[in-house]
């Protein structure tokens, strides 16, 4: 399958910059909405499309979707050197507007967002809190948490953290073997606050309450790094949102207990998580997007079944 792809630089107003890569099929299919893709922390939009052209990106192009890859600020193969702080409130505040704007002139229709880890956890806040959320037509999360575990991002390990960032302007990510990118020393501080406040503040999320868009959030049985249990605490506070929750699991009919990152960039998941995620998508861009749900919708046996 041939793709297409071009890479855009955009600068926020404090001189910060992303870089966002459009992916499309070579045969020119695009007819779903675009998808809007942001990796977690510890690395870029290779996450979602290796050198070789390979993962849910190029999948997602191939079934007719368009897709920006989001780089944050100081992330990804290219590091876009800018100025402004390179944090996650930024990339709350300015940087993912800025894209939202963007690729609506681009495609003149609502988005789909999806987000894997902390990321998702970023994108959940930002359909709540910064985006226009009527042009927002679903919302996909992968291992999206930050309320249960993750003791490293809190005190006393995450003053460690902070400290390593200080002293080297980067958190050396790469070095520790926990991904392929360093971290901005800004975006460490960023999501060890944001994780300390979402464990100690009841109401930290209350404003995901706000979201409307049709919600798919997907947990690995076998995820150490973000459990299943965190994952379903990350939707249930999504109390006015269609919410779609699976643990993706042998208990649930799947191949394997899916680990953080096998959710998504594993050969099984290719087979059996992929095609769900569109068939999830075509349905859900097709609804009326934000119709209330009473409660959470656990919908482990339908995505199981292929439903």
């Amino acid at each position: 399958m041939g793709l297409e792809h071009t890479v855009h630089i955009l600068t926020a107003p404090d001189g910060g910059q992303v870089q966002v890569t459009r992916l499309t099929s070579a045969c020119g299919n695009a007819s779903g909405p675009p998808v809007l893709m942001l990796a977690g922390m510890f690395c870029g939009h290779q996450f979602w499309l290796s050198s070789r052209q390979v993962g849910l990106a190029a999948y997602l192009a191939g079934q007719g979707f368009t897709c920006y890859l989001i780089d944050r600020r100081g992330i990804g193969p290219m590091r876009v050197q800018s100025r402004g702080r390179a944090g996650y409130d930024e990339l709350l505040t300015l940087d993912l507007p800025m894209v939202q704007r963007w690729v609506q002139d681009q495609e003149r229709r609502p988005a789909v967002w999806m987000g894997h880890s902390f990321g998702g956890v970023v994108l959940a806040r930002a359909v709540a809190e910064t985006l226009e959320r009527d042009q927002v037509a679903a919302l996909v999360l992968f291992a999206a948490q930050c309320e249960r575990g993750l003791a490293s991002m809190r005190p006393p390990i995450s003053y460690l953290l902070n400290g390593i960032a200080g002293v080297l302007g980067r958190f050396p990510s790469r070095r520790l073997g926990l991904g392929p990118d360093d971290e901005p020393r800004a975006a460490m501080e960023d999501a060890c606050r944001w994780t300390r406040q979402a464990q100690q503040r009841s109401d930290f999320f209350d404003p995901l309450a706000l979201i409307r868009a049709p919600v798919l959030a997907l947990a690995g049985a076998g995820d150490k790094s973000d459990p299943p249990e965190g994952c379903r605490q990350l939707v249930a506070h999504m109390v006015s949102a269609e919410v779609a929750f699976a643990i993706l699991g042998r208990t649930s009919g799947f191949a394997e207990d899916y680990s953080h990152t096998g959710l998504v960039v594993s050969k099984a998941a290719q087979r059996e998580i992929w095609p769900r995620v569109v068939q999830w998508l075509d349905q859900a861009v097709q609804e009326s997007a934000g119709q209330a749900a009473d409660s959470v919708q656990d919908s482990d046996h339908t995505l199981a079944n292929g439903g």
